[in-house]
């Protein structure tokens, strides 16, 4: 498994330079006692921080089930949704990788490998993250779409005799960013909870440690939100729209076989399969993001990266080196550029337990990619990690404008 104490440690560092420069300005007890509070809570200080320290203090467990009891954010997020069209007020748990298909056919006993939770959990396992058996229907669901509209949405992407093309590639390309808009969405929504009530019975040095870091962490999910909502809403954009769908550019292949691993979620392009560091930033100030699916598209595994931004874009690179890898390392390849990038990774119990344990190892290290503050130019470069073998049956190369 992956220690990541090391990061850990690295983490309460920079929280300590955070919490003394103070940006919110915390104050042991101010001029007015009725003016809002300095967290920004929008309450009088003398009914938020003034009592916060009397509070009793709230255990990990009790903050986890709080978590649990909020409620995340529901709606239809299908470019059409509205109140007349949709089958429900709000949506069911979609699945960003099929449980009949893609996740069916990994699952063991009814259960896949997954670091999600484990990623959940690494507060209270000293930042050791690895895999764990999760069942295939919580494997992968999120607040994405209503049943009506889940149901006609992917069915073309999703069934038996599924094509690689241009609309499959598209329409699981725009879920994966469903996804991922959701995702940051509950982080705020979590992160706003914790700033109501984790540093109760503290004292005020603590609270206003606890205050500053939970805003900086507010303001880079916020700024991460900006970015996935604007890929989202390009892909809304595109939905039903020629010119907008033209824009997509698409690097799919076809294995020929099922591979044990299955991922869904979208990345920034930083680095590359030769170990190059990419320009990270595209035209307008957005980041150049990638959507990545790697699942059963008919009748085997496909991996379809999707992005806008055209040829000169820091996707394309990483594509380009992609391609030029020889065949037979291009799934495992698409293996470490999950495991890198994404905590939206599935994978066989039995074909992980069976790994050699050095391979194994290698990969788990692949899991802490998205952890570290900078990722390493050559994370990518797995020159002696080969764990999976496939041909390549069918490529698809559409060049957005």
């Amino acid at each position: 498994m992956p220690d990541f104490k090391d990061v850990v440690e690295r983490t309460f560092a920079i929280w300590d330079q955070i919490a003394a420069a103070n940006a919110l300005g915390a104050i042991v007890e101010p001029n007015d006692p009725t003016a809002p509070c300095w967290c920004r809570s929008g309450l009088a200080w003398d009914q938020c921080h003034k009592i916060r320290g009397e509070l009793a203090p709230v255990t990990s467990g009790e903050l986890h089930d709080l978590g649990n009891r909020e409620e995340p954010i529901r709606v239809c997020r299908h470019p059409q949704a509205s109140p007349e069209v949709c089958s429900s007020p709000g949506p069911i748990l979609s699945h960003t990788i099929q449980r009949s298909g893609g996740l069916a056919a990994i699952a063991e006993s009814g259960h896949v490998y997954s670091s999600k939770r484990g990623f959940e959990r690494m507060n209270r396992t000293n930042g050791v993250v690895g895999f764990e058996k999760l069942g295939v229907r919580q494997a992968s669901v999120f607040p994405g779409y209503c049943s009506k509209h889940d149901n006609e949405l992917f069915e073309y992407a999703e069934h038996v005799d599924s094509p690689l093309d241009l609309r499959s590639s598209f329409i699981l390309s725009l879920r994966a960013a469903a996804f991922e808009l959701s995702s940051k969405a509950r982080q705020l929504q979590l992160n706003d909870l914790k700033r109501r009530v984790i540093d109760r019975g503290e004292t005020f040095e603590q609270q206003s440690r606890i205050q500053n870091v939970l805003q900086a962490l507010e303001d880079s999910i916020k700024l991460g939100m900006c970015d996935i909502t604007s890929l989202h809403e390009r892909y809304v954009r595109a939905y039903g729209d020629e010119f907008g769908l033209r824009q997509l550019s698409v690097y799919a292949i076809r294995f020929d076989q099922v591979l044990p691993f299955a991922a869904a979620g979208v990345f920034v392009a930083e680095i590359d399969f030769a170990g190059r560091r990419l320009p990270s930033l595209r035209e307008g100030g957005h980041f150049s993001q990638v959507a990545l699916n790697i699942s059963v598209v008919g009748r085997s595994t496909c991996m379809i990266l999707a992005w806008f931004g055209g040829s000169g874009s820091s996707a394309a690179q990483l594509v380009d080196s992609f391609k030029a890898l020889p065949e037979e390392r291009k799934a495992s390849a698409a293996l470490i550029l999950a495991l890198e990038h994404l905590e939206n990774v599935f994978c066989r119990p039995s074909w992980w337990d069976g790994l050699r344990a050095k391979d194994r190892d290698r990969l788990d290290a692949k899991i802490a990619g998205g952890i570290h503050e900078i990722r390493d130019s050559d994370a990518l470069v797995e020159p002696g990690v080969n764990p999976v073998i496939a041909r390549v049956l069918q490529v698809l190369e559409i060049n957005g404008r």
